[in-house]
């Protein structure tokens, strides 16, 4: 069991899943410029693979149409898609009642999110209605040097390390005794560089990568299990 003062959680792929809207938005921008659109499966095979040298929509709308001006106003299309379609996301399983557990010991909680524009990030935890346990919110807006795209290892994990920094601070609580809790191997790593103590769920990019490799403390297959490893 881990005794811990503050819990702070990825949202995308940790708290919530984000497929449908994804593969929505890109098949959006995909269509717009003239391409063939993915099916679920060529989806997970061509976002969630080689997640240290290519992540997110841009790299995979970048490598499928190839001119870079077309790219470029595809990403854009994806971008205007992705904030108009948070309908499309669920919880993952578990999220509701660890986050509902956790509160009932009073202990803080944040959420920390490489996404941008703070405030539909805020609307969209509302719709969830998790946003009551939820103490400190820190995105991509709230950092002094916002992620670069397209990102590299370094830029990715600097970001990271700095929203968490960030949220720590906010949370009032010492890195050695929070817990990350997320399914990229960016959240473990940049965890263990500010101190923190680290827990890798494998949902998200978690269920398609072993990222064992980064030495996460803990390792659960759904925000179920997180309860069987703390002290409640």
């Amino acid at each position: 069991m881990v005794t811990f003062e503050a819990v702070v959680f990825d949202l995308d792929g940790t708290l919530i899943n984000i497929d449908q809207r994804e593969l929505h938005s890109i098949n959006k921008a995909l269509s717009t410029a003239g391409k063939p659109v993915l099916s679920s499966q060529s989806f997970i095979e061509e976002y969630y693979s080689c997640p240290y040298e290519r992540l997110g929509a841009r790299s995979l709308l970048s490598r499928a149409i190839g001119n870079e001006a077309l790219a470029q106003r595809a990403v854009e299309v994806y971008r205007e898609e992705f904030w108009k379609t948070a309908h499309l996301n669920k919880l993952h399983e578990g999220a509701l009642h660890v986050l509902k557990a956790l509160r009932d010991r009073k202990l803080p909680l944040a959420i920390a999110t490489l996404r941008a524009r703070r405030a539909l990030v805020e609307e969209e935890i509302k719709k969830f209605e998790i946003n009551d346990f939820i103490d400190v919110l820190v995105t991509r807006e709230d950092i002094e040097n916002p992620i670069g795209l397209p990102p590299s290892i370094d830029v990715v994990v600097e970001a990271r390390m700095q929203q968490l920094q960030k949220t720590l601070k906010l949370l009032k609580a010492e890195p050695s005794v929070a817990l990350i809790v997320g399914d990229g191997w960016w959240d473990i790593r940049a965890a263990k560089q500010v101190q923190a103590r680290t827990v890798w769920v494998r949902t998200g990019f978690g269920a398609y990568n072993d990222f064992s490799k980064e030495n996460p403390d803990i390792t659960i297959r759904s925000l179920n299990e997180l309860l069987q490893y703390v002290n409640l």
